[in-house]
């Protein structure tokens, strides 16, 4: 029995490892061992392109299903386990906060590891989405309405801490693109700027991601100080394959973002159904997303275009009903909207 019990618990300790939150914490610290600032800026660049990748993932299990329930409320905080980091003893903590009210209930995060630990790392982020339906302008310049899509604004922000680098980065999010959101299946994608900023190094990474064109990405990697902003590397290719680096000299050039060793259901897919969504890898994060859906605005317009967008609106409640535990409202748009607050914190100590 007791072999039993420990075969167990060495395979929940496996899977414990290899969750994406971990994959996050490893990534973290990777990227504070880099030698000089800009092979950091590039790690942390990594890291982002991780996490935005992360929120369209697919998951493993069927507890990955987000299913919004009214009220919900979540706080939960795990060790996430120890590992080797320039030759000290690191161990990660995670902590999860969700809310609906953060301004008059907000939930505190809290320092649940013994004083005296020093930090190593952190990264904390946090995040509001907010839908509204739009048109594709490309169909309204041509004389039709456009293609009818939802835009997804991811409203708030992310920040990494060194603090033996004394470095902090800033960082936000493209909005999440669902285009026909009606149909049983929309192809969803990326859209919006993302820079991440460092000050202390004066240096800075530019990201555009571009819709409707193939999950397209392309930026650049900036440097603030001396004699005005210069170009260092070139950053170009599909966020949801191989995205490569290049110095603006020509002598170096890697990639800095990958999904090739994914397995094939961990793949990040084109099309998603919104009636039937599936296992997500960040569930609650998905959570968050289809209920700014159930309350989503529309975008300022008259006549048939205006048309079009409220049908969008109105229909788009009966097609959330598989993943919502509650009774939805005749007139969603008519109630007090409610955005779910998602939060993740990711600190990293040095062990006694």
């Amino acid at each position: 029995m007791n072999n039993i019990n420990s075969r167990i618990s060495e395979a929940r300790k496996i899977v414990h490892r290899n969750d994406h939150h971990t994959l996050l914490s490893k990534l973290l610290l990777k990227a504070e061992k880099s030698p000089d600032s800009l092979e950091r800026m590039l790690a942390v660049t990594r890291l982002v392109f991780t996490c935005i990748s992360q929120m369209v993932k697919p998951g493993k299990r069927s507890q990955d299903i987000p299913t919004v329930v009214l009220g919900e409320h979540y706080l939960s905080h795990r060790e996430m386990g120890e590992e080797l980091h320039r030759g000290d003893h690191t161990r990660s903590y995670l902590q999860e906060l969700c809310a609906y009210d953060p301004v008059e209930a907000p939930i505190r995060p809290r320092v649940y590891y013994d004083e005296g630990h020093t930090e190593v790392a952190t990264c904390t982020v946090r995040v509001v989405p907010r839908a509204c339906a739009k048109l594709r302008r490309e169909g309204i310049l041509l004389g039709g309405t456009g293609q009818s899509y939802i835009e997804i604004a991811m409203e708030g922000q992310g920040k990494i801490r060194y603090p033996r680098h004394d470095e902090e980065y800033e960082f936000e999010f493209p909005s999440i693109i669902l285009n026909d959101p009606l149909a049983g299946k929309c192809a969803l994608d990326l859209d919006g700027v993302v820079e991440i900023d460092c000050q202390a190094t004066g240096l800075r990474t530019e990201l555009k991601f571009k819709p409707w064109r193939g999950e397209y990405v392309k930026g650049e990697v900036k440097s603030l100080l001396g004699s005005g902003m210069q170009t260092i590397a070139h950053i170009e290719g599909h966020w949801d394959a191989d995205v490569s680096v290049h110095s603006v000299t020509g002598d170096a050039s890697g990639v800095v973002f990958s999904t090739s060793e994914d397995p094939p259901k961990l793949q990040i897919p084109p099309m998603i159904n919104l009636a039937d969504p599936g296992p997500q890898t960040m569930r609650r994060f998905w959570v968050s997303i289809l209920e700014s859906i159930l309350y989503c605005e529309q975008q300022n317009m008259t006549g048939s275009s205006a048309k079009k967008l409220n049908e969008v609106v109105t229909n788009i409640s009966s097609l959330l009903r598989k993943s919502l535990m509650y009774e939805v409202p005749e007139n969603p748009q008519g109630c007090a909207i409610r955005h779910l607050t998602v939060s993740c914190s990711h600190t990293c100590v040095l062990s006694k």
